[in-house]
């Protein structure tokens, strides 16, 4: 069952290599959605680990990721502050995003940051533009 997570909460977007901009923060094609997403695009959400804080849940969502997906050294974690990144695209886009958990079988981190057009370059720039390099972790 999907529900909206909170405005305080964070969600973490595996970024491969190649979505990766020289100094190591996300591209914007690391938060394009494709026509084939249907609306989703998968983060984890890090406070359904029960952590204090961003850097205590980190390691639970890369061994979460390692059980569904490929992960490489190479790739990061790119962080966002869902209320902070709604508020960004809403006030510079006018586009209202949603954040929901979307919980799948043992994968009970799986959220999407979506309900915006795909290939919408304009939410994908502005959420990258949103990750410093103190929001990146490494994903293995």
């Amino acid at each position: 069952m999907t529900a909206d997570i909170q405005d305080a909460d964070h969600v973490a977007r595996y970024c491969p290599r190649r979505k990766l901009e020289d100094d190591g923060t996300p591209a914007p094609g690391a938060f394009e959605l494709r026509d084939d997403d249907g609306g989703c695009l998968s983060v984890n959400w890090l406070e359904c680990f029960g952590g204090k804080t961003v850097a205590d849940n980190i390691p639970h969502a890369r061994k979460e990721l390692r059980r569904h997906y490929e992960t490489k050294k190479s790739g990061r974690l790119a962080v966002l502050k869902v209320g902070v990144a709604k508020r960004a695209v809403k006030e510079t886009l006018k586009v209202d995003i949603s954040v929901r958990s979307d919980p799948r079988d043992e994968y009970r981190s799986h959220a999407c940051v979506g309900w915006y057009a795909a290939n919408n370059s304009d939410v994908a720039t502005t959420l990258s533009e949103m990750v410093g390099e103190c929001d990146m972790y490494s994903a293995v």
